[in-house]
Parts: structure tokens; C-alpha cells; sequence
């Protein structure tokens, strides 16, 4: 349009400018993405140094610690939270006098909780001890 004269020059020179500064918006937007990447990636980096794996798998019932509070392993381990395995229980229980030579590892048992629910847990007798009273 402007070759065939069929704007004006000024707003061919308007448009000129608007396209370099979006350009340059975009560079400054670009450069901007780079370095919070950049700082990300900084950030990360210590994240290796500080992990920690629970012994088990299971719910956390309970955190003893804050976030970003420093901890001193100088004289014990600091307890930073508590997990437990509901899926997994040991029941130790007393077996009649005349029964013991019927229970063998392996065998299905279960129990019931004294909270009077009728939840019935089934499980397996994982050692037969005889004797050992």
C-alpha cells in the first residue's frame, strides 16, 4: 500500500514501530521465560541432595517437623514424621493349650476388634510357636 501511495506515510511508519515493539516484547518475554527457567533449574538442583524415603508405604499420621525448619542429627536421627501400614498388621495372640499342634504357619485366621464392630480381618498365621510360654 504505502509503494502505491494508497496510505499515508505516517501510518506506515506507525506500523513500523508498533511491529518492532512487539518484537522486542517478545524478546524481552523470551528472555524473561529463559532466566525463570534458568532459576528453576537452580532452585531444583539442591532438591537432590535433600531426599527422603519413608522406610514404608502407607498414610502419615502424623509431622513433628515444619517446613524450612533446620534439623540437628548431630547426637540422634530427628523424627520428621510418622507413616503406618494399614494393610498390614502382626496380631500375637495366645492359642488354647490343646490346640497348638493344630496351627501351622501358613494356615488362614483371623480376628475380630474389641471396638464391636463385626469387621473381620483375615490373615495368615505367619509363625506356630509351640512352647514358648
Amino acid at each position: 500500500m504505502a509503494r502505491d501511495e494508497s496510505t499515508r506515510l505516517e501510518d506506515v511508519q506507525t506500523a513500523a514501530a508498533t511491529l518492532r515493539s512487539a518484537r522486542a516484547k517478545v524478546a524481552q518475554y523470551d528472555a524473561t521465560i529463559r532466566q525463570t527457567i534458568a532459576t528453576l533449574r537452580a532452585d531444583e538442583a539442591p532438591l537432590d541432595y535433600t531426599r527422603i524415603y519413608a522406610p514404608i508405604a502407607g498414610v502419615v499420621t502424623g509431622i513433628d517437623v515444619k517446613e524450612g525448619q533446620t534439623l540437628n542429627a548431630s547426637y540422634q536421627t530427628p523424627t520428621m514424621q510418622r507413616s503406618a501400614d494399614f494393610l498390614r498388621k502382626t496380631v500375637w495372640t495366645d492359642v488354647s493349650e490343646a490346640e497348638p499342634r493344630h496351627v501351622k504357619a501358613g494356615e488362614t485366621a483371623y480376628f475380630t476388634p474389641l471396638g464391636g464392630d463385626e469387621c473381620r480381618w483375615i490373615g495368615a498365621v505367619r509363625h506356630a510357636l509351640l512352647g514358648a510360654g
